[in-house]
């Protein structure tokens, strides 16, 4: 049988042919990304995104409403929201569902408003519009609440195509609406799989005292605990302590975050609650900007420290190797880390009968080596206490403890023992506390040398800061 060879026109015929297919190919991979179904479904390796392609928004077209440096604001039909970040969270309890998480303040105590996110993605030209899942109190709801302003929320979202990043989240009240608003969506990835151990987190500096020594001396002795970065939220204060701040930006030792609060709150002395309430904001932004980066987060103020007391363990890490192996020999099952460990607090008060002792083995200009008299009794649990917060388990934190973890039935605190770590607090006064239990935490004292273990370290350390600084007294 002969074959007949193909003519050049049936060469014509399969190419063309080809070329269409080719060019369908290309059409169709161009524009997978945007075509999208009417529900999200989602299952361990696929993810589709709700249909959005009606929504004729541009970025670059939007008019934000800012409140000042920090904050935008989005009036709803149901009360007003205050935007402050966007963070892109896929820790491992988020694999197949990463979150877009929103910190912001709402005029509401249990907001009931319909919006949602509109998720802008890199070479799109449309928004993906989901549902706002969800929004946490960043505040228990057994606590005192603010009744005449603004609470801290977390809101969240999903992410809609699966491999990617949004650039940027509007909220909106309708699907289609133009917003006002326009968050980018931060996300800091290790360029590494290894977390370092510990950093510390301090809520927003307000005051105009020079306590700059005091600050290096602190810094020195949470770096020798073992704090590999600490993050100072700032509004204003002396410029001395700016300098040394800076200063310590430079050794990659400190990261100083300028911030304000949002317009129109009431101040400290109109609202006690609103002013602590808007600490969240800070101490909750720490966590998720570098949630990735550290295993634990401790917030703490300018004249706290967690204190390791065994006379072995020189850090923190020491200290809970101890506490987690002492907690297997008594076959308490701590779940490998848990949401937090809390600690104790302890007065080191300033004007406490014996503070003003001189202590000759320290030269004078050291505040927290100088003073080794603290309060006999430790506060009553739950008043002062500190944590370490594994960055793993939290998904709200507050100054002292867990607001609400992944998993809310285990969303608890693990206490350590006050003979193992401790919360030596060194400040004036204590006048929020009844006046019987401050009158004794300033005339029942005793001795305590702890931090001496580090005497020499500390004076070393700090007097070569100063001299680098070119720090005067």
């Amino acid at each position: 049988m002969q074959i007949k060879r193909p003519t050049i026109r049936s060469y014509k015929k399969i190419i063309h042919s080809v070329s269409l297919v080719a060019i369908c190919l290309v059409l169709f991979l161009k524009t997978r990304d945007a075509i999208f179904s009417d529900n999200l479904t989602e299952d361990n390796s696929h993810s589709k995104a709700k249909s959005s392609i009606e929504c004729e928004i541009f970025p670059e077209s939007l008019t934000i409403h800012y409140e000042n440096d920090f904050w935008q604001h989005y009036m709803t039909s149901d009360g007003n929201i205050k935007l402050f970040k966007a963070y892109y969270d896929e820790r491992s309890y988020t694999k197949y569902s990463p979150k877009i998480r929103i910190i912001a303040m709402i005029n509401r105590i249990k907001p009931s408003m319909k919006i949602f996110c509109q998720l802008f993605y890199e070479g799109m030209k449309s928004p993906i519009v989901t549902d706002v899942k969800e929004y946490r109190m960043m505040w228990d709801s057994h606590w005192e609440n603010n009744t005449i302003g603004y609470v801290p929320y977390l809101i969240s979202c999903d992410n809609q195509i699966h491999y990617k990043v949004p650039v940027s989240v509007s909220l909106v009240e309708n699907r289609c609406d133009n917003p006002n608003n326009n968050l980018d969506v931060i996300n800091r990835k290790l360029s590494n799989e290894f977390k370092e151990p510990f950093a510390v987190c301090v809520k927003p500096l307000d005051f105009e005292e020079d306590n700059s020594s005091q600050l290096i001396e602190w810094i020195e002795i949470l770096s020798i605990l073992g704090a590999s970065k600490i993050f100072v939220y700032v509004v204003q204060i002396h410029p001395a302590m700016m300098k040394v701040l800076k200063f310590y930006e430079k050794l990659d030792k400190v990261k100083i975050e300028m911030t304000g609060d949002p317009e129109g709150l009431p101040d400290k002395n109109t609202s006690l609650t609103q002013w602590l309430q808007n600490q969240m904001i800070s101490i909750n932004d720490c966590l998720y900007q570098h949630m990735n980066e550290f295993d634990f987060l401790t917030p703490l103020d300018l004249d706290e420290i967690i204190m390791p007391v065994r006379s072995n363990d020189y850090t923190w890490r020491e200290m809970l190797i101890h506490i987690n192996d002492d907690a297997a020999e008594q076959s308490i099952d701590l779940v490998e880390f848990p949401p937090t460990y809390l600690f104790d607090n302890v007065f080191f008060l300033t004007d406490n009968i014996r503070a003003h002792e001189i202590q000759h083995d320290v030269p004078q200009e050291f505040f927290f080596l100088q003073l080794v008299y603290r309060a006999r009794n430790f506060s009553k649990f739950g008043h002062g206490t500190k944590s370490f917060h594994n960055t793993d388990e939290v998904i709200i934190i507050h100054n002292h403890l867990p607001i609400s973890c992944v998993n809310e039935d285990f969303c608890k605190h693990f206490k350590v023992s006050v003979n193992d770590g401790r919360v030596q607090h060194y400040r004036t006064d204590c006048e929020n506390y009844p006046k019987s239990e401050c009158e004794s935490f300033k005339n029942e004292v005793v001795k305590d040398l702890t931090l001496w273990k580090y005497k020499n370290q500390i004076i070393y350390r700090v007097k070569k800061i100063k001299e680098e600084i070119g720090y005067f007294e």
